[in-house]
């Protein structure tokens, strides 16, 4: 009598490990299991299907958004353009990629829809050359000529924005980007929108080894006026232990082409904490 052949039992879902600081594994082991992360949900948070499941249904309070700019703006969110989702009007997100083709169509989408929201939008190039960006919003079906007269887009050497003075100071930076709110704002613009690129860590610039209490405290910089940044992380040239560390510190990530929630966020006052240990 012939044996039954049973039907292959489907892999349990399994939580996504801390990536090893190595290199030999893809890129790195962060964009390795960022690559496992897909989710597909409706406009209401509710998921429709998709792989590793790291996005929870929407929390009462956006995590990336203060109690104040809460009561302020309960329901306020933007479009970012590369996606149907939308992002807390306060909203600190990071892109992790090996693909620059994957890279350009997010970053580029995400400037085109703040653009069109009249928004003030600024790219921190440091590896990029600026006719190159320039490019990517001619792409979108925008004049950037017209964009850039009006100083609604400039692109900005990275280190420049950084580190006017030749030093990284995570607390001055912080303070200048409210001082940039408050100029936005009463310009007229709707919000403000940033996409930095992070290579110039690599520079050797006094103060650029605090880039990651500079990435912690950005969860804390919120203002009433609206603001998104998105931070770019080449995983070709981070490895794969900072990279994980670089997620830690980010509330939401774009994994495939999606807003993800983060189930390794650290909050700020735990990172403080852990700091000082």
């Amino acid at each position: 009598m012939p044996v039954p052949v049973l039907p292959a039992k489907p892999p349990e879902p399994q939580e996504p490990q801390e990536p090893q600081d190595d290199r030999s594994n893809g890129a790195c082991a962060a964009a390795h299991f960022l690559r496992s992360w897909w989710v597909k949900r409706d406009y209401n948070g509710e998921i429709l299907g998709g792989g590793i499941s790291v996005d929870p249904p929407l929390p009462s309070r956006d995590p990336t958004v203060s109690e104040e700019v809460w009561m302020l703006f309960p329901t306020r969110q933007v479009d970012i353009g590369f996606s149907n989702d939308r992002l807390a009007a306060a909203g600190h997100i990071c892109l992790i990629y090996e693909s620059d083709e994957t890279r350009e169509k997010v970053v580029a989408e995400f400037m085109a829809a703040g653009l069109r929201n009249h928004e003030s939008v600024r790219y921190l190039s440091d590896r990029t050359p600026p006719e190159q960006v320039r490019s990517w919003i001619t792409g979108a079906d925008l004049s950037v000529d017209e964009a850039e007269k009006s100083g609604a887009f400039a692109v900005l050497r990275a280190e420049d924005a950084y580190c006017p003075s030749g030093v990284f100071d995570p607390h001055a930076m912080i303070d200048r980007l409210k001082g940039r709110y408050k100029q936005v704002a009463q310009a007229g613009y709707h919000g403000t929108r940033s996409c930095g690129e992070m290579g110039w860590l690599f520079k050797g610039i006094p103060g650029s080894e605090r880039w990651l209490e500079y990435e912690s405290l950005l969860n804390t910089a919120f203002d009433p006026f609206p603001h998104s940044g998105m931070c770019q992380y080449d995983a070709r040239l981070f490895d794969g232990a900072t990279l994980f560390k670089v997620l830690q510190l980010h509330p939401q990530i774009i994994a495939q082409g999606q807003i993800v929630k983060n189930p390794f966020f650290i909050r700020p006052d735990e990172f403080a904490a852990n700091q000082e240990t």
